[in-house]
């Protein structure tokens, strides 16, 4: 009989399931949002001939928005829909070929444009949006044209003020405002005030859940002895290592994915949050904290390249000095949770330096607002006080061996050479499987 050989569920493999699981779900949370530009002359964007001209490129970027008003003046609004989206790309791929010009800020300027009032939804207004956020960095103040500048700032405060009409009507923006007239209504510290307020109420609704995933870590680490032997005893029979796994595990009431419980609920908590946030953007425009303000962002505007809008005018825009916070936070909470086996220490040292950066690189591309930035900083700072205080307030207790085994031995246990059952920590173990006992 023909059987597939399969990976036994140990804590390095189940470990690496968790690390793969939330680069997934990062994945898959960031590529919509980085999305939006990547139809537009971006990284996986369609590639787009452009004129070596720089008047000609400008001209036949004209000549495609005509043809998308033909298409809509001879009733056609499937064709005009793709034209329009034909001339976006087309003025993204001019505005990244002339990049630095002033060619490349009219083109920038073309393609929110057309988003605004070609495209016109939702998600196109989001694009422009981004879009001019992004070329008001690379086009510091005192640039190429100060006047074409001017109509980039006056493009991006017009299409937030659409986005924020059409977000008035959301759940999301409402629980935000509800917060912010909680906290006084003051449209300069409110804001800042319930997201702060938010992360300690996540944090602190989060207490249970992340309670019975540490407690799950050190359970899985008292059981890691006799894991290690039954790996060792059945290593040429996957199969049946994993029967005797489960078998283990039932017998001694502990599940190894409680663990992952957190985590997995903690998603969709942050996509509501950054939904909270984006929604309420606009308003996150008067809103400064310490370092990040209108004077600051101003200088930082005129910083050269790579390190013009280093400093965010408010929180409604990317801030690179709390972005490296937020980094190095995450770093430290990923160094302070403790390896449920020795054998992955190192992989564990290794993400925790791989992720912080990778996180980095992918908001530089996505460029969140420094609330979001904030919120997620502030929620890493709680998690981690609460991780410490709940790893002090767990019992630490000894490996749990089988009396009379090689382990046993090797830990000072009775040479009798009876074997006795091993069984669970009653201070770990949950009720439930208390009361299957």
């Amino acid at each position: 009989m023909l059987t597939l050989p399969t990976n036994p569920l140990t804590a390095k493999n189940l470990s690496r399931w968790r690390s793969s699981s939330l680069l997934l779900a990062l994945l898959l949370f960031l590529l919509p949002l980085g999305g939006v530009g990547c139809g537009q002359g971006g990284l996986f964007g369609p590639r787009v001939e452009v004129a070596a001209n720089a008047d000609t490129a400008i001209a036949d970027g004209k000549k495609k928005e005509q043809e998308a008003r033909e298409a809509i003046a001879a009733g056609k609004p499937g064709d005009a829909t793709k034209l329009w989206t034909e001339a976006a790309n087309y003025y993204g791929a001019v505005a990244s070929k002339f990049a630095g010009t002033e060619t490349g800020l009219q083109a920038v300027l073309a393609q929110g444009s057309v988003n605004e009032n070609g495209l016109k939804d939702e998600n196109s207004l989001n694009a422009a949006h981004l879009l001019y956020r992004s070329a008001l960095t690379q086009y510091p103040k005192g640039g190429i044209n100060e006047a074409l500048r001017e109509q980039l700032f006056q493009a991006e405060e017009r299409v937030l003020i659409r986005l924020d009409e059409i977000n008035k009507q959301k759940f999301a923006y409402k629980v935000m405002d509800v917060l912010v007239r909680v906290f006084g209504n003051d449209p300069k510290t409110s804001p800042i005030f319930a997201v702060l307020f938010i992360a300690l109420f996540i944090t602190v609704i989060l207490w249970p859940l992340r309670r019975a995933q540490y407690k799950n870590f050190k359970e899985m680490q008292r059981f890691q002895p006799e894991m290690k032997k039954l790996q060792e005893k059945y290593k040429e029979d996957p199969l049946l290592l994993q029967e005797k796994m489960r078998e283990f595990q039932k017998e001694h009431g502990f599940n190894p994915f409680a663990g992952c419980l957190p985590a997995l609920v903690q998603l969709p908590v942050t996509l509501g949050m950054y939904q909270v946030i984006l929604a309420y953007q606009y308003n996150f425009r008067v809103c400064n904290f310490l370092w990040i303000n209108p004077a600051n962002g101003d200088a930082a505007s005129r910083f050269p390249a790579p390190l013009s809008g280093f400093i965010g005018h408010n929180l409604s825009e990317l801030d690179m000095i709390l972005l490296i916070v937020y980094g190095i936070s995450m770093f430290l909470q990923m160094k302070i949770t403790p390896a449920t086996d020795p054998s992955q220490a190192d992989q564990q040292k290794m993400m925790a330096i791989t992720m912080p950066v990778m996180f980095f690189i992918m908001m530089l591309q996505w460029k969140p607002a420094s609330a979001f930035v904030l919120y997620w900083f502030v929620s890493n700072l709680l998690s981690m006080a609460q991780q410490w205080y709940i790893y002090r307030t767990l019992p630490t207790l000894p490996p749990l061996v089988i009396a009379g085994s090689d382990s046993a031995a090797k830990n000072g246990a009775s040479d009798s050479g009876a074997k006795q059952p091993l069984t669970a920590n009653p201070k770990l173990v949950s009720p439930k499987n208390r009361r299957k006992k």
